[in-house]
């Protein structure tokens, strides 16, 4: 008589325990980063330039904004800069703060860059860029720039308007003098914002660690022998 075939050896419980949790881990991440992208949530780089620029002298100046969408883990931060004069060491510091200080004034410091390298830009504006970030940031809140090493040169940032992407309150910018905020108009400017890009992706879910949790604990109770 001819035998039967030999049946494949059913996988031992540690394979099928990986394979589980592997499976579940792969699913899991699909899920939290599908159609996840870094998108732009505020723009006012588009609107048209007024024919005048700011020139915070040695105070720490920025503008309250209002983000569109639903990304806010901000990922990179655009700002527009001209230096007239300068030796090379001219540097800008960008800070992101929360607006809970008195009246709403920038408060709780959320971000605080490096001071990054700024150039003679022989009389056009130029874009000071930061990537890489991982920020995250409330819907609305103030960014702000300082120059350094400015002394005997001339700084200025853009004047745009209006946001096309997001928004901010064309009638005032925040500025520090003194060591305390203020809120200031741009006079003959009139109503207008500073030139800024915010891109920012999605905020992680935060169900999925209590899901991984979950599913490993499941599979813990797999493991455990039957009792009578």
């Amino acid at each position: 008589m001819r035998s039967a075939p030999a049946r494949p050896a059913e996988p031992t419980a540690k394979v099928r325990m990986a394979a589980l949790l592997l499976g579940s881990t792969l699913l899991l991440f699909a899920a939290s980063h599908a159609g996840a992208a870094p998108a732009i949530v505020y723009d006012n780089s588009n609107g048209t330039l007024i024919d005048s620029q700011f020139n915070p002298g040695q105070f720490e100046f920025g503008d309250q904004i209002a983000l569109g969408g639903t990304n806010r883990v901000v990922t990179a931060f655009q700002f527009a800069y001209q230096l007239v004069g300068g030796d090379g060491n001219e540097t800008a510091t960008v800070r992101f703060y929360n607006n809970d200080g008195p009246s709403g004034a920038p408060g709780t410091k959320i971000f605080q860059s490096n001071p990054i390298s700024i150039s003679n830009t022989a009389g056009v504006f130029a874009a000071g860029s930061l990537i890489n970030l991982d920020v995250t940031v409330p819907s609305s809140f103030t960014w702000s720039v300082l120059f350094g090493n400015t002394t005997g040169d001339t700084a200025t940032t853009g004047i745009f308007n209006p946001p096309t992407v997001g928004s901010s309150d064309p009638s005032f910018y925040w500025i520090k003098q003194n060591n305390q905020w203020s809120k200031a108009n741009f006079g003959s400017a009139g109503p207008s914002n500073f030139f800024a890009r915010v891109t920012a992706d999605v905020v992680p879910e935060p169900s999925t660690g209590l899901l991984v949790a979950a599913g490993l604990l499941a599979l813990a109770r797999r493991r455990r022998p039957a009792t009578a």
